[in-house]
Protein backbone atom coordinates (compact mmCIF):
# COMPACT_ATOMS: atom_id res chain seq x y z
CA UNK A 1 0.00 0.00 0.00
CA UNK A 2 2.88 2.38 0.71
CA UNK A 3 4.21 1.83 -2.81
CA UNK A 4 1.35 3.83 -4.27
CA UNK A 5 2.90 7.12 -3.12
CA UNK A 6 6.28 6.86 -4.90
CA UNK A 7 4.66 5.25 -7.95
CA UNK A 8 2.26 8.13 -8.40
CA UNK A 9 4.98 10.69 -7.68
CA UNK A 10 7.31 9.04 -10.23
CA UNK A 11 4.75 9.10 -13.04
CA UNK A 12 2.07 11.69 -12.24
CA UNK A 13 0.76 11.82 -15.83
CA UNK A 14 0.68 8.06 -16.40
CA UNK A 15 -2.67 6.37 -16.95
CA UNK A 16 -3.51 4.57 -13.72
CA UNK A 17 -5.17 1.16 -14.24
CA UNK A 18 -6.78 1.27 -10.78
CA UNK A 19 -8.34 3.83 -8.50
CA UNK A 20 -7.86 4.17 -4.76
CA UNK A 21 -10.95 5.60 -3.06
CA UNK A 22 -10.05 8.51 -0.81
CA UNK A 23 -6.50 8.83 -2.12
CA UNK A 24 -4.18 9.86 -0.42
CA UNK A 25 -5.96 9.48 2.93
CA UNK A 26 -7.10 5.87 2.58
CA UNK A 27 -3.69 4.34 1.78
CA UNK A 28 -2.02 6.57 4.38
CA UNK A 29 -4.43 5.37 7.09
CA UNK A 30 -3.90 1.77 6.00
CA UNK A 31 -0.10 2.09 6.19
CA UNK A 32 -0.41 3.80 9.59
CA UNK A 33 -2.70 1.04 10.91
CA UNK A 34 -0.43 -1.72 9.59
CA UNK A 35 2.60 -0.08 11.21
CA UNK A 36 0.69 0.19 14.50
CA UNK A 37 -0.21 -3.51 14.39
CA UNK A 38 3.42 -4.50 13.73
CA UNK A 39 4.70 -2.17 16.45
CA UNK A 40 2.13 -3.54 18.90
CA UNK A 41 3.18 -7.13 18.12
CA UNK A 42 6.84 -6.25 18.71
CA UNK A 43 6.11 -4.49 22.01
CA UNK A 44 3.93 -7.36 23.23
CA UNK A 45 6.64 -9.85 22.27
CA UNK A 46 8.91 -8.35 24.91
CA UNK A 47 6.25 -8.68 27.62
CA UNK A 48 4.94 -12.14 26.78
CA UNK A 49 7.43 -14.91 25.87
CA UNK A 50 4.85 -16.89 23.87
CA UNK A 51 4.32 -13.90 21.59
CA UNK A 52 8.07 -13.58 21.12
CA UNK A 53 8.11 -16.99 19.42
CA UNK A 54 5.53 -15.78 16.92
CA UNK A 55 7.61 -12.70 16.10
CA UNK A 56 10.70 -14.85 15.56
CA UNK A 57 8.77 -17.12 13.19
CA UNK A 58 7.44 -14.10 11.29
CA UNK A 59 10.95 -12.65 10.94
CA UNK A 60 12.31 -16.00 9.73
CA UNK A 61 9.52 -16.27 7.12
CA UNK A 62 10.23 -12.73 5.99
CA UNK A 63 13.94 -13.45 5.66
CA UNK A 64 13.24 -16.66 3.71
CA UNK A 65 11.25 -14.62 1.21
CA UNK A 66 14.08 -12.18 0.48
CA UNK A 67 16.10 -14.54 -1.76
CA UNK A 68 12.94 -15.39 -3.71
CA UNK A 69 12.20 -11.69 -4.14
CA UNK A 70 15.77 -10.98 -5.29
CA UNK A 71 15.58 -13.87 -7.78
CA UNK A 72 12.21 -12.70 -9.13
CA UNK A 73 13.36 -9.10 -9.43
CA UNK A 74 16.61 -10.04 -11.20
CA UNK A 75 14.87 -12.26 -13.74
CA UNK A 76 11.81 -10.11 -14.40
CA UNK A 77 13.85 -7.07 -15.56
CA UNK A 78 15.54 -8.93 -18.40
Amino acid sequence: AAAIFPLRRKSPDAKIPYRVPGYPFTPFLFVLAAAAIVANAIVLAFYEPASFQHIVVAIILFLLGLPAYAFWRRHSNG
